[in-house]
């Protein structure tokens, strides 16, 4: 399939690892819009009395292991394997979570280092979006998954960041802000032995008192505005003060917006 801009190469897969790493330290003290995503999804994952000590659970893009706590709970007695790309995020989960028998494993979620039929859950919160090839996330997962086993993923919409998007794009036609894929793009991706049971669109608007604080707040949680694209890149003092200026034409009582189009996603591998 032909996909939007936002695709990333093999050394841009790499930039993203790094900047997240690099971001692991201060990222809950700034991440707004990933605690509250994770809430939800988790509250969306149900399970019957056929989970036991022996059962894995993954959580693919763990980051620094905001959604461990609550999965140990409503997973037990199962096993909870921590997944990132990121060095330096799963550095910090290691820090937080190693007493609690959490497994930690450094891998791509493209290629994953696990047994086919494997895992008794997936569960993945904001990070699925960063795979510049998803076929192969999905196929991956439904590999890996046991048969009638869910996977529960939150990503991100096209309509995400469209303000900024649209304010850049009144200066020029470049490719400033990442376009994410729709929910179509997803469910044509899907290979034949996953089926979507359910899909939940929202919006969330943050809010920043000037553009400074809106670019800074992306930057702080790893994600330049296209990813594995460096901030020098994308114009001078002066290009900056144009896009402030159009933007203020945004601006609402609570200060600057910025709209994240939320994915809440269940997928079932098939028993056969």
């Amino acid at each position: 399939m032909r996909l939007p801009h936002r695709v990333l190469s093999s050394l841009d897969k790499k930039q993203v690892a790094y900047s997240f790493s690099r971001a692991a330290r201060d990222y809950d003290r700034v991440a707004e819009l990933q605690p509250v995503v994770a809430k939800h999804l988790l509250s969306k994952i149900q399970l019957g009395s056929n989970v036991g000590a022996d059962d894995f659970c993954c959580d693919l893009g763990v980051g620094t292991g905001y959604a461990i706590p609550q999965l140990l709970k409503l997973l037990e007695p199962a096993q909870v394997l921590a997944l990132d790309l990121a060095e330096g995020m799963l550095h910090i989960c290691r820090q937080r979570h190693a007493e609690q028998g959490v497994h930690f494993l450094c891998a791509d979620a493209e290629t994953l280092p696990l047994a086919n039929s494997s895992q008794s859950l997936i569960f993945s919160s904001l990070a699925i979006q960063w795979c510049p090839h998803p076929e192969r996330l999905l196929q991956e997962i439904a590999r890996v998954l046991k048969p009638g086993a869910c996977a529960y993923l939150a990503t991100l919409g096209p309509a995400s960041l469209y303000e900024l998007r649209d304010a850049w794009a009144e200066l020029d036609d470049q490719p400033h802000v990442n376009r994410f894929l729709s929910a179509q793009d997803w469910l044509d991706c899907l290979p034949d032995s996953l089926r979507s049971c359910e899909l939940e669109v929202q919006e969330q608007v943050l809010y920043y008192p000037d553009l400074p604080a809106l670019m800074r707040s992306l930057k702080d949680l790893g994600a330049n505005p296209v990813a594995g694209r460096q901030a020098a890149g994308l114009g001078g003092r002066a290009r900056l003060q144009a896009l402030a200026e159009i933007y203020e034409g945004y601006r609402q009582t609570q200060g600057l917006p910025l709209t994240y189009q939320t994915y809440y996603w269940v997928l079932k591998k098939s028993v056969k």
